[in-house]
């Protein structure tokens, strides 16, 4: 998913602050996911914790009900790029 398809704060498009906001937040997950895998984490091992804590993130503000539909979105996306 790209982040043009996620709706920005108030489900509005993201400005130009708040994709920077976005960009610097993501970049910082993805600097600590390269951290576990420079301690000898496999990068599965790494991308299962993070979906791990994505589905723990859905169940805590209670929006786990949509988590499905994002899943076989996700999904279909990918497919469809590999095809």
């Amino acid at each position: 998913m790209a982040i043009d398809d996620i709706p920005g704060p108030g489900g509005n498009p993201f400005s130009d602050a708040s994709r920077r906001v976005f960009m610097d937040t993501s970049q910082c997950f993805i600097d600590s996911y390269a951290t576990l895998t420079r301690h000898g984490f496999t990068p599965e091992d790494v991308a299962r914790s993070m979906l791990a804590a994505a589905v723990n993130f859905y169940q805590i503000f209670e929006i786990h009900q949509g988590l499905p539909e994002t899943l076989r979105m996700l999904a279909d996306s990918l497919e469809d790029r590999h095809n």
